[in-house]
């Protein structure tokens, strides 16, 4: 039941989001509201992940440990770390992109950071 609340926390997430998304269109002179969305919208996502990886723990329980190469425990300890590790890297990148907007200089390196991050964070789909 873990799952249920980690999916509502990121639903909860996504709806700021999508709030300063549309009061950022309405004022598009105000840094704030567009660091939020950006920010909430960024994080909701591997709430929705952290929820999949305890489910295929639960299922791989279900259907037999046998069957699997780790223990069902150990695919969400390594997945929600890999997210952790993506998030700080997003951050990192969002923060740098968010000083650079406000002192009107280049955000190209913040930005590619942040996709530095998404990236990471999808790599380990891959390996499923």
């Amino acid at each position: 039941m873990r799952w249920l609340f980690v999916l509502v926390l990121g639903g909860i997430t996504e709806i700021i989001g999508y709030a300063a998304r549309i009061y950022s269109w309405n004022d598009d002179t105000n840094l704030n509201p567009f660091l939020a969305q950006t920010v909430t919208l960024i994080i909701a996502p591997s709430f929705f992940s952290a929820a999949l990886y305890v489910v295929f723990s639960q299922i791989i329980k279900i259907v037999g440990p046998q069957y699997s190469i780790l223990r069902p425990n150990w695919y969400t300890i390594i997945f929600i770390i890999a997210d952790l590790i993506s998030l700080i890297v997003q951050a990192v990148g969002g923060g740098q992109a968010a000083i650079a907007a406000e002192t009107n200089a280049g955000t190209t390196p913040g930005t590619n950071i942040m996709i530095a991050g998404i990236c990471w964070q999808c790599s380990p789909c891959q390996f499923t």
